[in-house]
């Protein structure tokens, strides 16, 4: 909405007056943080396919009782939480550096199981 306003208010030449010298910079900051926000989105999305394609191939591996396909179910009940509730989703190391591309690691804590 603020974006739209923005470039009407550009295309009318209305940010010359007053009234808008004072937000000249809010909208930037605001298309910035929606930007930010949908590429950390989509980067969480994209990690939770991923956990969720790990526990898939795992339970035909190895069956929905293996210790594994346990922890890579939790790993993706907690991916789907991350984006409201922040945090990271927890993963034993040989399990964390199977997560491809690295850079959605940064949603991911190694932890000790």
């Amino acid at each position: 909405d603020r974006i739209i306003l923005e470039k009407y208010a550009m295309k009318e030449e209305l940010r010359k007056g007053r009234v808008w010298s004072h937000i000249r910079g809010f909208w930037l900051d605001t298309t910035q943080d929606l930007l930010c926000m949908e590429d950390r989105s989509n980067e969480i999305n994209l990690l939770r396919q991923h956990l969720y394609n790990m526990y898939k191939k795992n339970t035909e591996k190895c069956g929905p009782n293996d210790e594994e396909t346990v922890i890579l179910g939790r790993a993706y009940k907690q991916s789907n939480d991350l984006e409201k509730n922040g945090g990271k989703v927890k993963l034993p190391w040989h399990l964390y550096y199977k997560i491809q591309p690295k850079k959605y690691r940064k949603f991911v804590d190694i932890t000790g199981v």
